[in-house]
């Protein structure tokens, strides 16, 4: 039943969203990511990943990562971005988590990796209704590397951090397809809307 005023709601659309867990309720949590936290639920069919603290050599072509983005490498560039803590998972139906695009004042890039070489590491994003790009990163010399295993709804926990990817509603809450929960770094949970 369309609302009062005869419009149609919104579609969902595809989106993702990382950041602090504010709290948890059922089978829905509060993510603070920026100011105003968001409401995630999930259901049965949703993929739930814990990470493990993990190496640089476990960053491998084909992986999803999210990084977050630290200093400037000097002379690096858009695509030289230095990467102070990088959680690393496998693709969920052969896909990686969106990212918020290509912008260098983005703190947070998520995305596919095309190819890893010592410290540095390409990483193939996509944004939702933003074309493929690819960025460079470089990998700090005490970066933090987790690697994302199997989980459950029992690992989202208050204080820790998730990513999120799912379909968003005309509400603003998101309806998770998988969460990746891992424990905050020394600056606390990466945010991204």
């Amino acid at each position: 039943m369309p609302p009062a005023g005869g419009g149609q709601e919104a579609p969902p659309v595809a989106g993702s969203l990382s950041g602090e867990i504010a709290s948890v309720g059922g089978a829905s949590m509060q993510l603070r990511s920026g100011e105003v936290p968001t409401k995630v639920t999930w259901t049965a069919s949703t993929t739930f990943q814990a990470t493990r603290a993990g190496g640089t050599s476990s960053i491998k072509k084909g992986d999803c990562v999210v990084g977050t983005r630290g200093a400037k490498v000097p002379g690096g560039g858009p695509s030289g971005d230095q990467v102070t803590a990088v959680v690393v998972s496998d693709p969920i139906g052969g896909v990686c988590p969106d990212s918020g695009g290509p912008s260098s004042s983005a703190r947070v890039v998520s995305g596919r990796v095309t190819a890893a070489k010592g410290t540095k590491i390409a990483v193939q994003i996509k944004g939702v209704g933003r074309p493929t790009a690819t960025v460079n990163l470089v990998l700090a010399k005490n970066v933090g590397v987790a690697r994302a295993g199997a989980g459950s709804a029992r690992d989202v926990v208050r204080g820790r951090c998730a990513d999120v990817s799912g379909m968003r509603q005309a509400s603003g809450a998101l309806v998770a397809t998988s969460v990746t929960v891992s424990k905050p770094g020394p600056s606390g949970c990466p945010a991204q809307r």
